[in-house]
Parts: C-alpha cells; structure tokens; sequence
C-alpha cells in the first residue's frame, strides 16, 4: 500500500512554533540533557492504511542528542516507527507516545477511521502580500468526513515560505504558488504575488550584552514593516573587538571583558538609512567541577531561575553581569542537589568523588571554603581541619545545621578572611549550643563574619559565630546577626565561651528570656583555660525579659577570666524587664575578673520591673575628659601589637569627634 505524509491545518499549533523559533536561547551551554519535548500533534485523525508523521521538538534547542523513542499503546489500530510514523491499521484510537533519553515524554491520540480523501477546496485562491506580511490559508478536504490532513509546499521559498498549518510568509518581491495536498496525492494551489514599497527607517536595539568569546545574532527591522524589503548588512567600529556577519548580523565577541564596539546596520535599497548598536562584552566566570563523570550539571539561582550547562572537561563559563544573580544550587544528573550561595561574579570550584562532594585541595594548608554545601562537610572526622572561607557566601536563609556538635566538638581552624556570611538562618526547639558553629573546643576562629540573619533557640548556649566553646579563640570575628535565647547564655560571639575574644564585634540585636547576655560572650568562665575578652565592642541592643533574666552587660553577661575585660567597649542599649532580681550593666552583668580600659554609654543601661539594675562596673570614666595614658595604661593608642596599645583614637568626651573612642581596627 503506498505511504503518504499530511499535515492537520492548526493555526493554533504554527503560531506556537513560531513564537518557538522566535526566542532567543537563554544559554547556549544546554546541549546534553533534554528539558522537555513536544508534539506537532496532540491528536490526529487518519485512515486505515493512511501513514503519517508526528513531529517531536526537543528542547534546548541545541541539543547534541534529540533522539526519542515511540511506543504506540495498541499496535492492533496503530503502528510507529523509530522515525516517528504513524500507521493506520484499524479502526479505534490508541495512543503514541515519543520518550527522550531521559524520560521526558509527550503523547498524541490518533483515532483511526476507514474514510477516504476525494476532493481538496483552499479559502483564497490568489494572494497579494507586502514584504513581511503573513496570511493563513485554510484548507477543506472532502468530504468533510474525511481526514483533514495536507501538506503545504511552496514552489519558490525565496518570495514566499509556508508553515505546516498553511501561514504563508512574505519573503521578497515575485512570485510563488502555494499548495496543499492530501495524504493520496489530491492537490489545491494558492498563487501568491509579493510586493515591497519604499523604505523610510530602520530601527535596532541601541544596546546589547554579548558573553566575552560568545556569539549572538542581532536583528533590524527595516520601516515601514511589513512593506519594505529586509535587507541590510553590518558593519563593526572595531572587528577586533566584536566582529559582525556582514550578512546575518551575527556577532562574535573576541575583545576583553567590558570593551565595547558599535554595530551599524544599513539598508540595502537605501543606505543613507542607518541604525547603530553599541554591543558591551561582559566578562564570564568559570564553574569547575573537578573529579565529576556528567556532561551537565543544572543552575538554579535565588529568583528561580534555571540553567542547564554543558560541561566541557568538567567547565563551563557564564555570563557576569555588575548585578549578578546568586546560585542558589547545583542539580548533578543523578538528582544530587547541593546548596551554593555565590554571586555569578567570581570563578566556582567543586571537587567530587563521583557524584559525591569532596573537600578541595588545601592551599598554604588551609582547605578552601566556598559554598553553603562545603561548609556543610566540616563534619565527623574533618572537625578538627584547618579551613579558609574564599568569598562571600550567602546562606540564603536555608536551614542551617550548626558545625560541631555536643559529642563531637569543632577542634580545627575556620579563618573567614574577612568575607562575608550572609543570610544565616538557625531555628531550633531541641539540643543545646546552636548558632554558625554548635560546639567547639580548642578551635581557633578568625576574621569569621556573620553579616546577617537569625540564630533562634529555646535551649542554652545560643551565638552568632558559635553556642559553646571551651578554650577557643575569637580573632577578629564580627556578628550582625539577630540572636534569641530562650534559654541560658545568649550572645552575639560565643553564648557560652570559656575563651578568648581579641578584636571582636557585635552589631546584632541580642534577647533572652533565660540567664545571662552580652554583645561578645553570655557567660565567660576560666574553667582552666586562657580567658578574656580584650579589645572588643557592642554596638547592638542587649535585652532580657522573664522571670529568670539577671546577668546581662553590653560586652559579657558574666565575667570570670584570667586575662579579664580589657580595652572594650560598648554603645548599646542594655535593658530589662523582669520580676526576679537582675544585674546589668554597660559592659558586664557581673564582674569577677579585671576590668581595665572600659567606655560604656552613659544610658545605655537601665532597668524595669522588680530588678535592682546597679551595674556593677565602676570604671566608667567622668565627664571631664579621656584619662591620661600615662596614668591608665589601658588606654594606649598603637595597633594592638602589643599590650596595652589597643585605641586607635580615645574620642574627647562629650565634644570632639568621635565622642567615644575607637579600637585599633575600626575603619
């Protein structure tokens, strides 16, 4: 029996795959894993005997492997081959289905009937068209029981094309005839004439981003559309920089980020119209995925956004942009998603061990940290690693399990470097010792910064850079984030901290409704250890609330060290409602130790309630002026170098600027 091949006429199906081949590729790297797939048909009506072809569309559209594989649901009334044709064998309606590789699957109903084409009518016989204009010609196959199924063909494609649901597309003057034919040969012509008229303008974007070493195609639109002819050709200021097609508009960015070159289009039937495009190349970043087996990995950014890349030797490069988005996470093939937290403005590194992510190589013996997932290693046996935060990492406010914990402390070393750790996120009703860090003891931390979030908890030991550390020192390290303890021993640094603190910073609100806050450390206790807190300030609000509130000061809740409070100070509210007695005060809640070289605000401790809220430091300076140096060696100005040379500028009281003075570290 002889094969045809006919097309239903669905206005409807063209003008979505139009506006498909229309859209610009959002990334040119999508070329391993199918995203989805679509049908031509989502139903179809043939005859016994009659073979048709469906027509699957997998996107991206770039993609290297398109196969997909068709199953018919009954092969008693449907039959289809690897090629996408469908056979007529009885009547009834089945299903045919078209599988990618991975899964992704599209269905069309056929139904089968036993009614044959006799006849084929077209609503315009002769069309008349302007460069650029479109018209749909339909098509009534007889009779009208029948399949209505054609395909169109147009003899002359330079002057008019023709989509398979009969939408004819002035291309250039002349003329083309257009027909539609049914599955057993039955013909109907539509003569199709194409005009232009002057052209008066043309118009081009003015402006256009193109990846450094990317290619991209510009279009210009030549006025009056539809009407004028469309030709034109390109030119580059500087080919060096960003070549062009002269005949296509396509681009290729060869310059360095951020160089930039002027694209003119000119019209061919006119060239004293012009339009000009100045294309910017913006710098692109490397993803690295070392050790990985896939050909893909998926992106998917904070605003929901998805990439899938292609990888090439286990890279890819992505666009940079002065705004760019942040990666929220990394989808592997095998569904593996891990967190990331970066901005797309800096080269990202990961290591695997198959799908498995790995700590990377350490560098100057520090293993680098880099994502919210590698973070998330430092578990188990890597507790006691020496580790360095390499950029700025945003938590995004995911759920935040606390490094170290109660049966197995944090030992090791996590220098931040000074960047940036945003968006913390911890909320816990269950085990004590919960902020950036749970547990540690014997860890050295340095330069960590909490810019931002929330540490929350009904237990003790609440912080915002750890919940309870034993002989631990704090170098440098900063918290801007919110801590609330619902429990005892609540800070910005360390809730229980048996340490040391040098030049560190609170600007993060802290609330309890349990014993003991401080800006730096709830409850400070030698316990054997190197303790004090020396050159540290608080600049956030210190509040308690509850029955059980007492013990609460700007820089310790209470203070029980070997080294002290030395050179500290504190310009935040320190405040308290409760019924039971408390103690607070502008820089400790209860001092057992030295305190020497102190500034606190002159209100920034009050009281409420039943509590008797006298602080307990005396050595809040008078109104008269900074001590002398000579007098109080606390009070040395230098870069803390050395004992006792911690100020970089004492401040003249109640006038001057600053009005209260200023540690060796501050900007």
């Amino acid at each position: 029996m002889k094969k045809t091949y006919t097309y239903l006429t669905t206005t409807a199906m063209m003008a979505a795959l139009l506006a498909a081949s229309c859209e610009k590729e959002e990334d040119p790297g999508r070329k391993y894993i199918a995203e989805s797939v679509t049908l031509d048909l989502t139903d179809m009506v043939i005859e016994v005997g009659q073979v048709e072809l469906l027509w699957a569309t997998v996107l991206p559209e770039n993609l290297i492997d398109k196969t997909v594989v068709w199953r018919s649901s009954n092969n008693k009334i449907v039959t289809v081959n690897e090629a996408g044709e469908v056979e007529g064998v009885g009547t009834g309606q089945t299903m045919v289905t078209a599988y990618t590789l991975n899964g992704r699957s599209a269905a069309c109903s056929i139904t089968v009937t036993d009614v044959v084409a006799m006849g084929i009518s077209l609503n315009v016989p002769a069309l008349s068209l302007l460069v650029g204009e479109k018209q749909t010609v339909q098509a009534t196959v007889l009779p009208l029981d029948a399949v209505q199924r054609v395909t169109w063909s147009s003899n002359n494609e330079d002057v008019a094309t023709v989509s398979k649901t009969g939408e004819i597309t002035a291309v250039a003057t002349g003329s083309a005839t257009v027909t539609a034919t049914t599955h057993n040969g039955i013909a109907a012509g539509c003569a199709v004439t194409v005009t232009n008229i002057p052209a008066t303008g043309i118009t081009l974007p003015p402006t256009f981003n193109v990846a450094a070493g990317g290619t991209e195609k510009l279009t210009a639109t030549v006025l009056p559309f539809p009407g004028a002819l469309q030709a034109v050709t390109w030119s580059s200021s500087n080919p060096g920089v960003v070549s062009v097609d002269a005949a296509t508009g396509e681009i290729t960015a060869l310059g360095a980020a951020n160089s930039t070159a002027v694209i003119t289009a000119t019209v061919v039937e006119n060239t004293s119209y012009k339009a000009t495009c100045t294309v910017t190349i913006l710098p692109s970043i490397t993803l690295t995925l070392n050790g990985y087996s896939g050909a893909a990995a998926t992106l998917t950014y904070t605003d929901n956004t998805v990439n899938i890349l292609a990888l090439v030797n286990n890279k890819v490069s992505i666009i940079s942009t002065p705004d760019a988005k942040t990666i929220k996470n990394i989808t592997l093939e095998n569904g593996t998603t891990l967190l990331i937290g970066r901005k797309a403005n800096s080269d990202i590194t990961l290591k695997f061990t198959g799908t498995s992510l790995a700590f990377r190589d350490a560098v100057d013996g520090a293993i680098p940290i880099g994502s919210y997932a590698e973070f998330q290693l430092i578990r188990g046996t890597a507790v006691s690693g020496t580790y360095k935060q390499e950029a700025n990492i945003d938590l995004m406010s995911e759920p935040w399990t606390p490094v170290g914990e109660s049966s197995n402390h944090f030992s090791g070393t996590f220098d931040g470097a000074g960047f940036a750790l945003e968006n913390l996120y911890v909320n816990s009703t269950s085990g004590e010792g919960k902020g950036l860090f749970g547990w540690a003891t014997g860890a050295i931390f340095n330069r960590v910064w909490v810019k931002s979030g929330s540490v929350t908890s009904t237990q003790s030991c609440t912080g915002g850079i750890c919940g309870w550390s034993k002989s631990a020192t704090f170098s440098g390290c900063s918290n801007n984030a919110a801590v609330n303890g619902a429990n005892n021993s609540t800070a910005g640094i360390s809730g229980y901290g048996c340490s040391l603190f040098i030049a560190c910073r609170n600007s993060g609100a802290i609330t309890t409704s349990g014993q003991y806050a401080g800006g730096i450390v709830a409850y400070c206790f030698d316990n054997g250890s190197v303790t004090g807190i020396v050159a540290c300030y608080n600049t956030g609000a210190i509040s308690g609330t509850g029955a059980a509130t007492y013990n609460i000061g700007g820089i310790a809740g209470q203070m029980n060290g070997s080294r002290g409070i030395l050179a500290c100070y504190n310009t935040g509210a320190v405040t308290f409602t409760t019924s039971a007695a408390a103690t607070i005060g502008g820089i400790a809640g209860t001092n057992n130790a030295v305190m020497q070289g102190c500034y606190w605000s002159s209100n920034n401790a009050s009281a409420a309630g039943a509590g008797t809220g006298t602080p307990t430091n005396t050595q809040k300076f008078g109104a008269a002026a900074w001590p002398a140096t000579s007098v109080h060696a606390q009070w040395g100005v230098g870069n803390g170098s050395a004992d006792n040379t911690y100020w970089k500028s004492l401040g003249s009281w109640n006038g001057g600027s600053p009005t209260y003075p200023k540690l060796f570290f501050e900007e």
